[in-house]
């Protein structure tokens, strides 16, 4: 496989999907897990976004959640009746609060058991995109990802925040604060039917508006 990330291009056939949906705190979506995006494309094919509630497994004395840790077994498990079989058809989305790139053991993490059946079930039923925060720094990571005969691209992309402080408080000591930021994801398809996702990352500086600082693209779909 060829790396996915290219150098945004204008394309011919933008997609937009006719159906907008508002994402908020898991208290919005009291049923989560949730279909939150059903959205035919062009062949046959099909956007499917499904959201879980990465807290669900989590009691009020939980080290877990002392820790702002992830804790998520279950939600996975009903996760998988939202989905059919149709995995090659479909262009399929995770969001999840929590950051799979996010590898720290102690803190904002995942705890083992939810990461563990969060691949198995990247795998098993073919998801192509993680859509996570949590940490409040925008990034993003690319892999490949292989099941029994079949390998694909998956990406993380992971939003920042637009609240925290762009300066330190008068009287404190200078501190290295992250920039607040947000993304914008775009899908288009290309004149040979090839899905690509473009994820746009607007920073703010201190004393400057939110400003478009890069693009990565990553074709989804072939």
């Amino acid at each position: 496989m060829q790396p996915p990330w290219m150098a945004a291009q204008p394309v011919d056939h933008p997609f937009e999907a006719r159906r907008e949906v508002e994402f908020g705190s898991p208290a919005n979506f009291p049923d989560m897990p949730v279909v939150l995006v059903d959205q035919p494309l062009s062949s046959d094919r099909k956007l499917v976004v499904i959201g879980i509630d990465t807290d669900a497994g989590l009691s009020a004395s939980s080290p877990n959640r002392f820790l702002a840790r992830g804790s998520f077994v279950r939600q996975l498990q009903q996760a998988e009746d939202l989905l059919d079989d149709d995995r090659e058809k479909q262009l399929r989305v995770l969001m999840l609060h929590h950051s799979r790139m996010h590898r720290d053991q102690l803190v904002c993490g995942i705890d083992k058991k939810s990461r563990t059946v969060l691949e198995q079930f990247i795998r098993r039923h073919r998801i192509s995109v993680l859509l996570t925060g949590h940490v409040h720094v925008c990034d993003s990571e690319v892999e490949t990802v292989h099941h029994k005969n079949s390998k694909w691209w998956l990406y993380e992309s992971r939003c920042g925040t637009t609240t925290q402080r762009s300066s330190a408080p008068l009287g404190c000591p200078d501190m290295n604060l992250q920039p607040n930021s947000f993304l914008v994801h775009r899908i288009y398809e290309a004149a040979d039917q090839s899905l690509n996702w473009y994820s746009e990352e607007f920073l703010r500086g201190p004393w400057a508006p939110f400003s478009s600082a890069r693009i990565k693209r990553i074709t989804i779909l072939p």
